[in-house]
């Protein structure tokens, strides 16, 4: 039965790479395991594959399956280039150990494997990045009553496939010491989610080495596991990495060619540092809210892809077939490789309020098309990357956003960037700010964003002022949620109103009184912070100018900035407290809001 087709590489152990597109015909699938495997290279497929080579680049093997030795050998070599060509990636020798550490032993082979305090201690140590799975999948984890228990010893037989894997790493890296979250912090403490959250930071910038579990989608996977691919057919299917030798006619006698099929996931992925929900299926650490700061944070990271071994450190993204190496660099690899560099090296004191308030912006942007299981999380899974920005020029952390780029922070737009069933709103125990990008629920398909104002710029309006603020934090961790959040804004108000448009479609519209007259505009540029707009349909609703677009952005000829307006909603009758319902983007010429009389309202 004629198969699936896939494109293919060829490679010569002699390291000269050749590269051909060849249809193989003989193949069967394996359906045990959804993958389909090549069995043999015919005759006159031999021919015609010596016909078509190319000279290029070398391409290194790659093991069918994932080895210790194999893994070991690949991971100690980036690491002795990374400390001795990187000047950017040096860590520090004897960093102080995270509050808890797990002790792994010194033999290989040793069981004594316990949870220790890090308080006073300076060791090497290795941090793991892995998907739970969903509700935590039964994992080991450390609470109040096993605390003292896993200080005793921790039972080999009860700790997931991917932990053992991860303490078997770092025995042969010859460390100590390994940090887990699941274990390394008291899960049911609050006080200590608090006080480690806000830890992150150091705990994986610290870290000798972070291996990510990147193509596991729980902790029982493992790391040592079959690698595979998909075809680039229309209808792609799962295909071993494996190698076929390909018996030639070259006089040369030591060299050979092998098959196998074409590596381009971890390469599409990696060359453009990509966090999106697009890698669910060989790469879901990649969708996750938590993983997006384990990523950014550390020197080194090592990633388990699917289809093979993915180093990515501050100054290189390398790769076990060597592809990347040749082509990748962190000031090549787009915006969210730029966000790494960024993080790890060149977060400095004397940048601008401006600069430095744009890349938490754009860091926002990316964790906000990320996946949380618990959206109480969202802050904490933050925490790490708020703390590297909060001892800058911009003030107070203030649930989400900074207090020197409050105006800029409250121009986020909520998007739904699929189809499918409307959303209600979280419900949090206590309701964040509406004020804060935090407060609106980012389930399914809808996606937090501040793309307009990282396209276009910000340029604040004259009549808009912060006058006071009344923050109450809610526990002793500055990166959390805030108890109580109101701000006092003053700007250029006016009234306004959702109503039903004429449309057969049943569209909505937007209508202001703006000078006396009403003037109406297309919902489309109207981004509200609930999908469900028609309980805002006919609700009087208040307008406020923020600023407009930086006129020096725009590059349209003739195009005018268009301007940020709140879209606000009082939260009772005779209140002149507000609530955030969403965005509006308009012009001049369809709002003049600039003109409008000034109002000083409070905002909660």
């Amino acid at each position: 039965m004629e198969g699936p087709r896939g494109v293919y590489l060829t490679e010569s152990n002699a390291h000269e790479q050749l590269r051909v597109s060849k249809r193989l015909e003989s193949c069967s699938p394996d359906s045990s395991q959804g993958i389909v495997r090549s069995d043999e290279v015919t005759k006159r497929d031999q021919i015609q594959l010596q016909e078509q080579l190319l000279p290029g680049h070398s391409n290194a093997p790659i093991e069918s399956k994932l080895t210790v030795n194999g893994l070991a050998t690949k991971v100690k070599s980036w690491i002795q280039n990374c400390e001795s060509k990187h000047v950017h990636c040096q860590v520090p020798q004897l960093p102080n150990l995270p509050s808890r550490a797990i002790d792994v032993g010194i033999a290989k082979n040793c069981d004594d494997i316990k949870l220790i305090s890090g308080t006073g201690k300076s060791a090497r140590y290795v941090a793991l990045s892995y998907c739970w799975g969903k509700g935590g999948g039964g994992m080991i984890q450390t609470t109040l009553s096993s605390l003292s228990s896993w200080a005793q010893g921790i039972p080999w037989t009860a700790l997931p496939k991917t932990f053992q894997d991860c303490i078997i790493i770092t025995r042969e890296l010859g460390i100590r010491y390994l940090w887990i979250d699941s274990l390394c912090i008291v899960q049911d403490d609050t006080h200590d989610w608090d006080v480690e959250s806000a830890n992150m930071a150091s705990v994986y910038s610290n870290s000798h080495l972070t291996i990510a579990a990147t193509a596991a989608c729980d902790s029982h996977q493992g790391l040592f596991v079959d690698r595979w691919t998909l075809s680039m057919a229309e209808d792609p299917f799962r295909m071993p990495v494996d190698a076929l030798r390909v018996p030639t006619t070259s006089v040369h006698n030591h060299e050979s060619i092998f098959v196998r099929p074409r590596i381009h996931l971890a390469h599409d992925r990696f060359s453009n540092m990509e966090n999106a929900e697009g890698h669910a299926q060989e790469a879901p650490l990649l969708t996750r809210a938590w993983a997006f700061q384990e990523r950014l944070l550390p020197s080194r990271t090592l990633h388990v892809h699917a289809e093979e071994l993915v180093w990515e450190c501050k100054s290189a993204v390398q790769c076990e077939c060597e592809h990347l190496d040749r082509t990748s660099r962190f000031e090549d690899v787009g915006m969210a490789g730029w966000l790494k560099n960024f993080v790890t090296g060149s977060l400095h004191a004397d940048e601008s309020v401006e600069r430095l308030g744009y890349v938490w912006l754009d860091l926002v942007s990316e964790f906000g098309a990320l996946h949380l299981t618990h959206e109480s999380d969202r802050l904490a899974a933050l925490a790490g990357l708020a703390s590297m920005f909060s001892n800058k020029c911009l003030g107070n952390y203030m649930g989400g956003i900074w207090e020197h780029d409050l105006p800029r922070g409250l121009i986020f737009v909520v998007t739904n960037i699929g189809l499918g069933e409307l959303l209600p709103v979280q419900q949090f125990q206590i309701p964040p700010p509406s004020w804060s990008w935090a407060s609106a629920y980012l389930g399914g398909s809808r996606r937090i964003s501040y793309s307009h104002i990282l396209d276009n710029g910000f340029f604040q309006d004259s009549n808009f002022q912060v006058i006071g603020m009344d923050l109450i934090p809610q526990s002793g961790n500055p990166f959390s949620w805030l108890e109580r959040g109101l701000i006092q804004l003053k700007g250029s108000c006016t009234d306004a109103k959702i109503s039903t448009g004429p449309s057969p479609l049943g569209d909505h519209q937007f209508a202001m009184r703006v000078g006396g007259i009403q003037k109406t505009t297309r919902l489309l540029e109207c981004f509200l912070n609930d999908n469900n707009i028609e309980h805002l349909v006919d609700v009087q609703l208040c307008c406020m100018l923020v600023g407009t677009e930086d006129p020096h952005w725009i590059t349209s000829p003739g195009r005018t900035p268009w301007g940020y307006v709140l879209v606000l909603r009082k939260t009772s009758v005779d209140s002149n407290t507000y609530q955030r319902v969403g965005l509006l983007l308009t012009t001049d010429e369809t709002c003049p809001l600039r003109n409008e009389p000034l109002r000083t309202i409070l905002l909660a």
